[in-house]
Order: C-alpha cells, then sequence, then structure tokens
C-alpha cells in the first residue's frame, strides 16, 4: 500500500496485491511509489478540471446555472419543442424587487446576501416541484433569476410561480446591518 497524496496531504492509496508469496524486491516498491505519485497527480487534474468546468457552468455567488449554460439548455427545449420531442415547456423570469435600493441602503454585502437566499428559496421549492424532469434554475443576470420548466404548460407554471413569489416573499434574510424581506415580480 501506497499513499496518495496531493500538497503535502493524503487524498487515497494504491493497495497492490500479488499472487506470489515473495517479498517485493526494492523495484516493485520503487514502481508502487511511482504509481501512487502519478495516479496522485492524474487524480489532481480531474479534480481541478471538474472545478474549471464547474466555473463555467454555475454562477459564484448563488450556485444556479450562469446565463451561459442556461441559454444552451434553453435552445435545448426549443429544439426540443421543434423536432416534436417535447410538447411544451415554461419559462419563469424572476425579478427581486427594489434590489438597487438594498445595495444602496445596506451595502452590496447584504444584496449578494439577498441573491443567495433568493437562490436557495428556488433551490429548496425545486426539490418539492412533482414534474418528469427537474427544473433548470439559473441566475440570469444582476438580480434576474430565471427557472425553466420541462414539460410544465402556462397553468402549471401560473401555479409554480406563485409558490415561488410566496415561497420568497415569506423568507427573512438575516445580515449584521439588517433583518429583510424581498418580494420577486415573476413573468411567466
Amino acid at each position: 500500500t501506497s499513499p496518495l497524496y496531493h500538497d503535502g496531504t493524503v487524498i487515497g492509496a494504491l493497495c497492490v496485491t500479488r499472487r506470489i508469496s515473495d517479498r517485493p524486491t526494492p523495484s516493485d516498491r520503487q514502481l508502487v511509489s511511482w504509481s501512487a505519485e502519478t495516479l496522485s497527480h492524474v487524480i489532481h487534474r480531474l479534480r481541478s478540471l471538474q472545478e474549471i468546468e464547474k466555473q463555467a457552468r454555475e454562477d459564484g455567488l448563488t450556485g444556479l446555472s450562469n446565463r451561459r449554460t442556461f441559454d444552451l439548455q434553453l435552445a435545448r427545449e426549443i429544439a426540443a419543442l421543434r423536432d416534436g420531442s417535447r410538447l411544451e415547456f415554461s419559462l419563469l423570469l424572476l425579478d427581486i424587487d427594489r434590489f438597487k435600493s438594498v445595495n444602496d441602503k445596506y451595502g452590496h454585502l447584504v444584496g449578494d446576501e439577498v441573491l443567495r437566499a433568493t437562490a436557495g428559496v428556488l433551490r429548496e421549492q425545486r426539490a418539492r416541484m412533482r414534474s418528469d424532469e427537474p427544473a433548470h434554475l439559473a441566475r440570469y443576470g444582476g438580480e434576474e433569476l430565471a427557472v425553466l420548466l420541462p414539460g410544465v404548460g402556462v397553468n402549471g407554471a401560473l401555479r409554480i410561480a406563485e409558490t415561488l413569489r410566496l415561497a420568497i416573499a415569506a423568507q427573512t434574510i438575516v445580515s449584521q446591518e439588517a433583518k429583510l424581506k424581498v418580494t420577486v415580480s415573476i413573468g411567466v
């Protein structure tokens, strides 16, 4: 067994077994050590690549999909409608009401907390939605968020929009500067 290291931290172990009972030679040990080191580097590169790919897909502040990822998903949904593999989908565009006044009065750090908290409510509500496919959540830009609802028609989208609106209005965002209630306007 040989530990796998990255930056001095053990991240795993490489275990090699042999079918013969002879003791491993120094060259066998050296080969296992070299293999463990090589595997450590490969694992580190893969983790780095995964992190880069995640940063390319997600909004760093909210953890929701970013605009680029959202645009790609929207294009897929439109293509599915055109080729007949999807009958319907809905899009909700949410705008946090009076967001500029939150930033002006309390500062951008509080504004960031409002965005994170609102994104959290969207994730909680998505988990409660009954649908064949999960909703796609995105930060569309600034204080605007988007919810793409595959397989959901306008009546379902209106119900979901109202549920989201009420859930967001019910939250209290607590920061060192203030306790805030926010509302959103939603276009379906």
